[in-house]
């Protein structure tokens, strides 16, 4: 679970003070200091939506194209698997107080079924808004608070809300 247990605001016991030794840090899965953070930072800080990404350091990479060529071997007994991305992008556009932004897109998750051979492509748009928005979960005090009123997001010309 170590690396991935600091984004829940966790480090192990044993952690050297100077975290810049760990290898997970000299790798760059982590950023310096972390031990540091997790000790001093409130939980609201702690809690890092990059927990929720599940993919093993061997198996997590720079963000893809969508049009690249996944070749697996040693998965089927039928022999390898060659599966090609299908190259097009969704067009993903936000309206937010009346101006409209062309999302940059990119495959956010990538699955690979091998015993159907079906592929599962999962694209992630973002958004830097120029407003001030809370970095992580915001707590709900009032559940009647719609926390994306005035936010619309349509991909490919469907309006998603």
């Amino acid at each position: 679970w170590y690396p991935r247990v600091v984004h829940l605001g966790c480090v192990p016991e044993g952690l050297p003070d100077d975290d810049h030794v760990v290898p997970e840090v000299q790798r760059g899965y982590l950023a310096p200091g972390h031990k540091r953070f997790c000790e001093q930072a409130s939980l609201e800080e702690k809690l890092l939506f990059t927990f929720t990404n599940g993919a093993s350091p061997g198996l997590s990479f720079p963000y893809l194209r969508g049009d690249e060529v996944i070749h697996l071997e040693g998965m089927r007994p039928e022999g390898a698997l060659s599966i090609r991305l299908p190259g097009k992008v969704p067009e993903m556009l936000l309206s937010f107080r009346g101006e409209t932004t062309q999302l940059p897109v990119v495959p956010q998750t990538v699955l690979v079924e091998t015993e159907e051979a079906k592929l599962t492509l999962v694209w992630r748009g973002w958004w830097y808004p120029t407003v001030q928005l809370p970095r992580r979960f915001p707590t709900i005090k009032n559940p009647d608070v719609d926390l994306l009123e005035g936010i619309d997001i349509s991909i490919n010309g469907t309006a998603l809300h």
